[in-house]
């Protein structure tokens, strides 16, 4: 999963002219350095929300649900955080616009009091939805509804907060995505049903952060998968394929090595689902073009006019 936000983040977005998407059952449906962040911006920076909730929350605020976001640090000690401060800005941003809607509560990761003294159950938290460990750091965030609750926690830089922000290759802060990633876990803890999805790796792919905030958003928990170690989970509702720049790998037909190729038609056969992206310009990879031809889809140069 770090790997993927890794990923994700580090990348700049490719110029996607081509996008083939591959439904082989359902239709894909849903998606209506090591020192830390450094961070420059000026105090009084404008972190104003976009009206995107009013059309993504209407139903669950229209049936009266309520989402809680907790911070794993009180106000003060947020406020005064170089990353966490722009989080929380969000945060307030986010109860203030939807103020039935949304609730803000901090608690201390270390002393596990809430800011009125009380005792927190970190306990509840410390698994997610799945049964998997969830690590809790005091700037973690904490997004829950209806039982439903998802952590957010930096694995990848010492400073706190780094998936709210797109980062470079040396760790730096180079934007601030706090409403993209509000908006996306919000939605996530309003769904009832949350899919797995499996980004593959090995090959050179990229992905922007949007896409992982967009499978995010439509109720998937996502991660990375390298077909050349490993078969495809029982658990997949969907395997990603976005923008390789090195071909899969295939064995001869009356082999019984379990190659990448293999492993992709045994989850075909199955019924799974696919979304596959390409670059235009990346001409080599006649394994995987092979494979998507098996199902009608092809790559294709034309011209203007």
């Amino acid at each position: 999963m770090e790997k993927i936000k890794r990923t994700l983040a580090n990348e700049a977005a490719p110029a996607l002219i081509i996008c083939a998407v591959i439904v082989l059952n359902l239709i894909f449906g849903a998606l209506s350095g090591a020192l830390g962040i450094v961070v420059r911006a000026e105090e009084t920076a404008d972190l104003s929300i976009s009206d995107v909730g009013d059309t993504l929350f209407a139903d669950a605020i229209e049936d009266g649900r309520q989402v809680t976001v907790t911070f794993c640090m009180y106000e003060d000690a947020l406020d005064a955080h170089a990353t966490g401060k722009f989080v929380h800005m969000t945060a307030k941003k986010f109860a203030e616009k939807y103020p039935d809607f949304i609730e803000l509560k901090y608690v201390n990761a270390v002393t596990q009091l809430d800011s009125e003294g009380k005792l927190f159950d970190f306990e509840k938290y410390k698994t997610d939805m799945r049964g998997e460990e969830n690590i809790i750091y005091n700037s973690s965030v904490i997004f829950e509804c209806e039982g439903n609750h998802r952590v957010v926690t930096d694995r990848v830089s010492s400073a706190g907060f780094a998936d709210f922000f797109t980062l470079d290759s040396s760790l730096n802060a180079t934007s601030y995505n706090g409403e993209e990633v509000f908006a996306s876990m919000i939605s996530w803890v309003l769904s009832a049903k949350h899919g797995k999805a499996y980004f593959t790796s090995g090959h050179g792919e990229m992905a922007t952060l949007n896409l992982y905030n967009v499978l995010t958003c439509a109720g998937y928990y996502v991660e990375e998968i390298n077909l050349k170690r490993t078969e495809i989970p029982e658990d997949a509702d969907l395997l990603i394929i976005s923008n390789p720049r090195i071909d899969f790998e295939r064995a001869a037909e009356t082999s019984d090595v379990r190659t990448e190729v293999k492993r992709m038609k045994t989850y075909a056969e199955r019924g799974g689902n696919f979304f596959v992206a390409l670059d235009p310009y990346t001409k080599d990879l006649p394994v995987l073009l092979g494979f998507l031809s098996e199902f009608g889809i092809g790559l294709f140069d034309t011209e203007d006019g």
